[in-house]
């Protein structure tokens, strides 16, 4: 199974599906599941948006206090479905077989939403549906990029 690494409250956050697409810097051509590890680092930075809005009232409203978040495993999973390219009039999803030469555009998304990624021109939102949050979380190494993860149910069938 593919895996992606985020900060926390971002992990969490995706995998409780409590925010819209994951930006990157980055494209890629795969789709399906991807499990959604959190990093074993938490920087200041990110320990600090867990105080502030609007992540606080979102990750409240979700049961968890402070910076109480796990880190260093798998967190969840999500099907990767589409991947948009940011510009500074929306998100384009490129054209290819599915779409039959057309574009398929949206607009940007406003708060809070806006504030649970980086959402500049030339970068890309990967939008995820189906989260499954997983409880407790399952410890695993991470990686840079799109790595491959042995889930423990691939192993034992």
């Amino acid at each position: 199974m593919k895996a992606l690494t985020l900060y926390q409250p971002y992990a969490t956050l995706l995998a409780l599906n409590l925010k819209g697409p994951e930006t990157r810097s980055w494209a890629t051509n795969y789709r399906g599941p991807v499990a959604i590890h959190a990093a074993k680092n938490f920087p200041a930075w990110a320990r600090e948006l867990c105080r502030q809005e609007p992540f606080l009232s979102v990750l409240r409203k979700a049961g968890i206090i402070g910076c109480d978040l796990p880190l260093g495993c798998i967190v969840g999973q999500a099907k990767l479905q589409t991947i948009f390219r940011i510009t500074p009039g929306g998100m384009v999803e490129a054209a290819d077989n599915r779409t039959c030469g057309y574009f398929v555009v949206r607009q940007l998304p406003g708060e809070p939403e806006r504030s649970f990624g980086d959402y500049r021109p030339g970068r890309f939102a990967w939008d995820f549906i189906d989260p499954q949050h997983f409880e407790p979380a399952i410890p695993a190494r991470g990686a840079q990029g799109l790595w491959d993860w042995q889930a423990p149910w691939e192993v034992a069938s």
